[in-house]
């Protein structure tokens, strides 16, 4: 590994941004839980649908949940599928399909693709001259079947037709990424450059996200994608709604991790946090969502619905949790500061000195927080500042809830 690499990946740590680099030179430290990635991967490539198509593993504040999403996030993008991320919190609640779907299209990317990843594959797809046909037979079949709109197998005749980079043509991309454009506009669409379709009526607003999903999971796969991985972070916070919206986070985590086999999505695969206290908590105690979700819904002469959907995500979350994320012990912080050491090293010159180590991670202190303070006190060695390093002290986070974690 080069010195510049280095300086990238101390420098990557130092603001907390989880780099590619950064997180293959960490690793996660979590055999078990990449293990069950190994699996989910093999999983979704080869189409095997005997049981769910993703899991939730939980743990601490600090014990390194979002940085094993990094690390299941680099394992999938070097073994060709496509990966989005999302983080669930009050302003982005999971009950809410389209904002949730939007933001996953906009953190898409892939080993080749990093930025307007969506765009740049469907336009290198259609430059290249992609054989679509299987996809629009399929999805021509799918739309007969009731499992998809008619507007979808219409848009990719049309996409066939338009040319790339006009109005019409990223308005079918744009509709497709979950951006809300006008039927008015779509009409446009259709009268000038597919006059042959008749039918082409949209899907019902609850559903277009999954619909959408559907259809981008197989596109996905015809493009030569091994398949597309989608990544929930801070689960949990589904806590801070009603209990309505609960259940239908709840009916969200159901859909999205393939829990009724028959309205499973082929190529997609889904892995989510929680911390370690929300089934106790939430699920079995404290809301008691397992017994008052299903009554609320099922009295609800709207949502009764989504009693049973809400049930099996509160069960398969309850199933989860010997999927544990445990924080790195006193051997895991040495190795991690030793690998850190060597990058250091090899970036600015010289030896850094190996530091006091904790014997874990706790009192609101995330990993990041240490990892910060070693780099902080190699910067004040190399200034030639060591007596300034005494007080130099990890403060424990104010507001756990709030608080980002990117840690091993």
């Amino acid at each position: 590994m080069t010195d510049l690499v280095s300086r990238r990946i101390i420098e990557a740590l130092r603001t907390g941004v989880p780099t590619h680099h950064a997180v293959v030179a960490l690793g996660s430290g979590q055999p078990r839980l990449e293990s069950r990635m190994s699996e989910l991967l093999r999983d979704v490539r080869t189409g095997a649908v005997a049981r769910p198509s993703g899991f939730v593993f939980n743990g601490d504040f600090g014990s390194g949940k979002s940085h094993l999403l990094e690390v299941f996030a680099a394992k999938a993008i070097e073994d060709n599928f496509l990966v989005s991320r999302v983080v669930i919190s009050k302003n982005l609640p999971l009950h809410s399909p389209m904002p949730v779907f939007l933001e996953l299209m906009t953190s898409l990317c892939s080993k080749s693709h990093i930025e307007d990843a969506f765009l740049t594959i469907v336009n290198e797809a259609l430059d290249r001259g992609a054989d679509l046909s299987g996809l629009l037979s399929w999805s021509n079949d799918e739309a007969r079947a009731g499992r998809l709109a008619p507007l979808f197998p219409a848009l990719l005749s049309a996409l066939r037709r338009v040319p790339i980079g006009t109005y019409a043509y990223h308005t079918i991309v744009e509709y497709l990424s979950g951006a809300s454009v006008p039927q008015t506009e779509l009409n446009t669409v259709f009268r000038a450059h597919a006059p042959h379709i008749r039918d082409h009526s949209g899907p019902r607003a609850p559903v277009r996200a999954a619909q959408t999903t559907r259809f981008l999971s197989r596109l996905f796969i015809e493009l030569g994608f091994a398949g597309w991985i989608v990544l929930f972070d801070e689960l949990e916070l589904i806590r801070l709604q009603g209990p309505v919206s609960r259940g239908k986070a709840y009916v969200e985590i159901a859909t999205w991790f393939g829990l009724e086999r028959e309205r499973r999505v082929a190529g997609l695969g889904a892995v989510g946090t929680v911390t370690r206290d929300f089934v106790s908590s939430c699920i079995e105690a404290g809301s008691y969502d397992r017994e008052l979700v299903p009554l609320r819904l099922g009295n609800s002469p709207t949502n009764f619905h989504l009693a049973a959907p809400a049930h099996a995500g509160m069960e398969f979350l309850v199933g989860e949790q010997g999927n544990e994320c445990s924080a790195p012990d006193h051997r895991r912080l040495k190795e991690i500061q030793r690998m850190i050491r060597g990058h250091y090293g090899a970036a600015f010159g010289g030896s850094p000195s190996e530091l006091t180590v904790p014997n874990t991670v706790g009192a609101g202190v995330s990993m990041r927080a240490f990892i910060r303070r070693w780099i902080t006190l190699w910067d004040l060695e190399r200034q030639g500042r060591s007596e300034a390093i005494e007080d130099y002290e990890v403060a424990p986070a104010l507001d756990a809830d709030d608080a980002e974690e990117v840690s091993p």
